[in-house]
């Protein structure tokens, strides 16, 4: 090993070292603990200079120079994702019925409120979002100026990660979403008038319907985590480097998520249950995450075991997931009645259709936000021409900000639907050559062989989306 190589090794080492205790007091905070804003500040001062040091020795491998970058940026703009998540929890707030309502618990309650407790909410919320409208603001200014310093542009830089052009990603989003509008328009009609005995109204947002649709059907007897248990044995993963944190605490972040502290030594998920079938859905997602990361080969390069693309590390939590479509799985393995199974199934292609209806009008808004540099006035008037286009629906245009990926995330938000793609197919494949595929050892192995490799899995390459497939599945049910 010559000495440059070696020095390199020494930073990768480093860098994790940093990276790792940066996630750790993430963690803490994300699940409604204690943390340390101090410690937060030394280590993201400490990520700043080492990320200089690369930018001053090395250029490759080009996912360091961007994390490099990306240290520099996070330096100056940790601060404002410190304070969003204590302004959401402090200021998008309302009292219903005596009870408090914040950011953090919004969805819980919204899975048992009436619906005029709902729209009180939403519509206080919406316009409580100026009150971090600045914050949001600010920390992309800066993130733009900081990456474009070094000749780094956030959409270039999500479309080259991906292996893809801008021209085959926004033809993936329309194709995605002017498929399934159609169907996906009459059957919000249908079930509305089922749920609510209206039309399809703006507060009914993704987080409410993926609730409320399950309302009458019982969940499986299983609880969730021992559900997924048992697939990762039966699978031959089993519950390597992988733990849980499922309390209720009223600080916790609101979406389920998975946290690689130490890839692929230390991988946690977050949840907090909602009290439905959503609860299930939730937590095979999550653990395919989890799956995923911890079968990471750990000889592997710093880089290439955690800079994954976003299409990537969404994909295996999709394909988990998405057993809760698959009709031998509820019946056989959850021993669900093959009449509700087929009515489950109905309602989780109907939320489908309305995860990507949703998502693809994130995905064209995020484009535009940094293909046409929006103002924040221009923001909320596209996000809502966006949602109206894809969803048919007079959503306002703040909500976006009260998303959880939207006004974090520089990019990320197309990744949902590269991964409804890529596990569309590797679950046809995997369906086709095993079978009963979440009972099989022999599938677990075929899983691995394409996770083991980091950011070099063969099904990190979206160049070529095939929507064809993804397609097919939900006209099934239409």
């Amino acid at each position: 090993m010559n000495n440059n190589n070696q020095n390199l090794t020494q930073w990768c080492e480093h860098q994790e070292r940093i990276s790792v205790e940066l996630r750790k007091e993430h963690w803490k905070l994300q699940i409604g603990l204690p943390y340390s804003k101090e410690k937060i500040g030394l280590l993201e001062t400490q990520s700043k200079k080492h990320g200089e040091t690369f930018l001053q020795h090395w250029k490759k491998p080009e996912v360091l120079y961007w994390e490099a970058v990306g240290s520099i940026s996070g330096e100056k703009t940790y601060q404002l994702e410190l304070k969003l998540e204590e302004l959401r929890r402090t200021k998008i707030t309302s009292i219903i019925a005596g009870k408090a309502i914040n950011w953090p618990t919004w969805r819980q309650f919204a899975a048992s409120a009436t619906d005029q407790q709902r729209k009180k909410v939403f519509d206080e919320f919406v316009e409580k979002s100026k009150s971090i409208a600045p914050v949001i603001h600010e920390k992309f200014d800066k993130e733009t100026r900081i990456f474009s310093d070094y000749g780094l542009e956030p959409l270039s830089m999500y479309c080259k990660d991906h292996h893809m052009s801008l021209t085959v990603l926004q033809k993936t989003v329309r194709t995605l979403a002017s498929a399934i509008k159609k169907p996906f328009l009459k059957q919000w009609n249908e079930y509305s008038k089922e749920l609510f005995g209206r039309k399809p109204a703006y507060y009914d947002d993704l987080y409410v319907l993926r609730n409320k649709i399950f309302s009458g059907i019982q969940p499986p007897h299983k609880k969730p985590l021992a559900i997924i248990q048992e697939i990762r044995n039966k699978q031959g993963f089993g519950k390597n480097n992988i733990r849980e944190d499922a309390a209720d605490r009223p600080k916790k972040y609101p979406s389920p998520f998975c946290s690689f502290i130490k890839i692929p030594t230390d991988i946690r998920v977050s949840y907090k249950a909602e009290g439905s079938i959503n609860d299930v859905t939730s937590v095979l997602h999550e653990y395919g995450h989890a799956i995923h990361a911890s079968s990471i080969r750990q000889e592997l390069p710093y880089w290439i075991r955690y800079n994954l693309n976003e299409g990537l590390a969404e994909s295996f939590s999709t394909l988990y997931e998405d057993l809760m479509h698959n009709h031998e799985f509820l019946t056989d393995y959850l021993g669900l009645s093959h009449t509700v199974a087929h009515d489950l199934i109905k309602r989780i292609h109907f939320i489908r259709m309305f995860a990507i209806a949703f998502y693809c009008a994130n995905s064209l808004f995020k484009i535009d936000y940094w293909k046409k540099n929006l103002s924040p006035a221009q923001c909320d008037k596209n996000y809502a021409g966006h949602i109206k286009e894809c969803m048919n629906v007079n959503m306002p245009g703040e909500y976006w900000k009260l998303h959880h990926i939207l006004p974090e995330a520089m990019m990320y938000v197309p990744s949902y639907l590269l991964a409804m793609i890529r596990a569309a197919e590797l679950g046809r494949n995997l369906q086709n050559k095993h079978g009963a595929w979440w009972t099989s050892a022999s599938a677990g192995q075929d899983l691995r062989k394409i996770m083991q490799d980091g950011s070099e899995s063969p099904i990190a390459d979206f160049h070529a989306p095939n929507t064809d497939l993804l397609i097919e599945d939900l006209q099934e049910q239409w």
